[in-house]
């Protein structure tokens, strides 16, 4: 005797009347069966798809049965229900008090541009404003907070994550002429400071000059390496932590970076390389820093956390805040904590507006080398010794099928083995 298993909640009945035919017949043809249990599964399941809202300019969001029906003229703070109330309005008023308005951008077509970034991601802003200085950030913050306005950072926009994008208020960096474009080389090149307009990889051109001006023994650039290094820019870098294929995680961002300044919802501004606007802003905040240092206290206070916070941001696997920094540095220093619970906050703790990055040596002469393996256990363990006993900057697995690939199917050495390791 078949039995049927069970229909998954949220199958449309069509397809489970398919499969009882099926069932009721004795055939196979049109049902699966599982060969460890003897059941036979639906051949045809339809899942219930969720349905969803495509508003003018082809936004589309999902509409759960949870979610009221966005109501005209009330504002709730969720995607696709930030209707106006008035505190557009409001909000449009003030900054226009120091903003252009041809630095505001509401029409359909660039509001629809700004709609994306390098994700799949769409949510089309109400308003785009071009900001040219951390001066208008710091104003413009303090009158999104007080009517209720959420706001959001863009740079060059080249995550995959949809960090840049909202259906609010966007303000994103104007880099023409020298807004947000200003540095720094500090002495023989070993540091930099960078306004968040600048990209990456003009960064390590202009340290490539600096060398070759001053005739410096060493050329250095910036720890992160992403692949969108010459599109992505400082802004993105550091709220991202972006890192990338050989700077792994000892030399991204979060451990490479010396210096910020940054901007808060109060417009308050923090300056971690001056010790007088450090001191000024703990004791503006005294609720924030407290707050801050309890909860480093906390985690630091419970050794199983702790140690899984150290493991965790040991390998590349974290997004969001740099937890590790309640761990990393000690309770009675809360600003280097907040320094660096910045990086990879992707906008919603402060503006980052100057970093000042230790660099690392680039290297003139570099080796790579292909190293087969019979099995993945092996090519395992030799990644391990690599890591433990070398000073390899990358190592790149390749699996069975990565190298028939381009190899082929009959070539010797994929013939001969299983796995591969491409280390730099």
């Amino acid at each position: 005797m078949l039995h049927s298993a069970q229909v998954p909640t949220g199958v449309r009945a069509a397809g489970v009347r398919r499969a009882h035919t099926a069932a009721v017949a004795g055939g196979v043809a049109g049902a699966r069966v599982g060969q460890r249990r003897g059941l036979v599964l639906p051949a045809e399941v339809e899942p219930a798809l969720p349905e969803i809202h495509v508003d003018g300019v082809g936004a589309v969001s999902i509409i759960s049965d949870s979610d009221p029906v966005p109501m005209p003229g009330v504002f709730r703070n969720i995607d696709g229900h930030r209707n106006e109330d008035g505190r557009y309005a409001a909000f449009t008023d003030e900054i226009s008090g120091f903003i252009p308005r041809e630095r505001q951008f509401t029409d359909p077509v660039r509001t629809f541009a700004y709609g994306t970034d390098a994700s799949f991601y769409r949510l089309n802003p109400r308003m785009v404003v071009k900001v040219h200085s951390e001066a208008e950030v710091a104003r413009i913050l303090p009158i999104a907070r007080r009517l209720g306005v959420p706001v959001t950072f863009r740079a060059a926009g080249t995550s995959l994550s949809g960090q840049a994008i909202t259906d609010s208020v966007l303000l994103k960096l104007s880099h023409t002429g020298r807004n947000f474009r200003r540095y720094e080389i500090h002495g023989d090149g070993s540091a930099i400071t960078v306004e968040p307009g600048l990209i990456g990889g003009e960064i390590n051109r202009l340290l490539a000059a600096h060398k070759q001006r001053h005739n410096h023994p060493i050329q250095y650039k910036i720890g992160p390496d992403p692949s969108s290094i010459d599109s992505c820019m400082i802004g993105g870098m550091v709220a991202n932590n972006s890192s990338g294929m050989c700077c792994g995680v000892s030399q991204n961002t979060y451990h490479t970076l010396r210096d910020l300044r940054a901007v808060f919802a109060d417009g308050s501004v923090l300056d971690t390389a001056n010790p007088a606007s450090c001191d000024a802003w703990v004791k503006a905040h005294p609720q924030l820093v407290a707050g801050v240092a309890a909860l480093a206290s906390r985690v630091q206070g419970d050794r199983q956390l702790a140690a899984l916070v150290r493991r965790k941001f040991a390998i590349k696997c974290t997004t969001g805040y740099s937890l590790n920094a309640l761990v990393d540095f000690p309770v009675s220093d809360p600003v280097e904590i907040i320094k660096r619970l910045l990086i990879g906050s992707e906008g919603t703790l402060g503006f980052v507006s100057q970093a000042t990055y230790n660099t690392v040596p680039e290297w003139p002469h570099k080796a790579s080398t292909f190293v087969m393996f019979p099995d993945i256990y092996s090519a395992c363990r030799g990644a391990s010794v690599l890591r433990d006993q070398t000073a390899v900057d990358a190592v790149e697995m390749f699996d069975r099928a990565s190298l028939r690939f381009p190899l082929g199917s009959e070539g010797n050495c994929v013939a001969a083995s299983n796995c591969a390791l491409n280390v730099n």
